[in-house]
């Protein structure tokens, strides 16, 4: 009876615990230019009590600002494969050659910062309209 009692006891601790503490592990993340878009891609293996992942951009890898969040969807993660997320940032502009910064960070359901992931360069292609239209802008702030 009191092994019993105990392993319950045990098994609710635990149960407890992973209710209280996020955790998600990002095994891949990926920035890959287009024209006129950056496309972001993250792999996770383990996904608890996660309320979404903050994407964060910047035109140098020290200062990024948040530029959308994604929520986690309810789908369990296969352990074989993970779950991809996707994420489009439309919003780039200002000249080829140019770099762009990008991070996830993941956030639990107390809206707290769990980890973040590497950050990620890329240089995506901008067309002149694009080019143009963000020199405009640039004069007007």
């Amino acid at each position: 009876m009191r092994r019993g009692l105990f392993f319950s006891f045990i098994g609710f601790s635990i149960l407890l615990v992973s209710l209280l503490f996020a955790d998600a592990v990002i095994r891949e993340f990926r920035a890959e230019p287009g024209v006129n878009r950056v496309q972001l891609y993250w792999k996770v293996t383990l996904e608890s009590n996660v309320k979404g992942y903050r994407v964060e951009r910047g035109f140098d890898p020290t200062h990024l600002s948040t530029l959308a969040f994604v929520n986690a969807t309810e789908d369990p993660v296969d352990p074989a494969q993970g779950k991809l997320y996707h994420y489009v940032d439309q919003t780039v502009f200002k000249g080829d050659g140019r770099s762009f910064y990008y991070q996830i960070v993941v956030v639990d359901m107390q809206n707290q910062e769990v980890t973040r992931t590497y950050v990620r360069e890329v240089s995506p292609k901008i067309s002149a309209v694009r080019h143009t239209w963000g020199s405009i802008k640039a004069m007007f702030r």
